[in-house]
């Protein structure tokens, strides 16, 4: 599969996982999607999941980014106060609440921390 084959048929799963490769084409060769991360037409997120350069761009890929990498999650707290205009100031960092362990993560598509709160106030 080329990369505008590739582009195309991944461009809806932003950022996409190696489970969603797999189960679009059985037969992909991984070290095709090693070749694009070092050529630099693929980044690596965490966890196996992967994003196009150009996505990174994208306005509110960081909310999608934010959700999808660390599960369940939502995002809450400075960002979601800075997008309603609750706050004036900027927040540099994607702020989620979870049920599980507190993380922090700093990728090329910003910094997310995760804070974990108790099962009965997530939804």
């Amino acid at each position: 599969m080329n990369f505008r084959t590739f582009t195309q048929t991944f461009n809806e799963y932003l950022p996409l996982s190696v489970l969603q490769i797999k189960l679009q084409q059985r037969d992909f060769d991984m070290q095709q999607l090693y070749l694009r991360e070092r050529k630099g037409r693929l980044h690596s997120l965490i966890k196996g999941r992967r994003i196009h350069p150009k996505a990174l761009q994208e306005i509110g890929i960081g909310a999608m980014i934010a959700n999808n990498i660390y599960e369940p999650s939502y995002l809450s707290l400075q960002r979601a106060l800075r997008y309603y205009n609750l706050i004036p100031e900027g927040v540099s960092q994607y702020t989620s609440c979870t049920t599980k362990k507190t993380q922090t993560h700093n990728i090329p598509a910003g910094s997310f921390v995760y804070r974990s709160i108790a099962p009965r106030y997530y939804r």
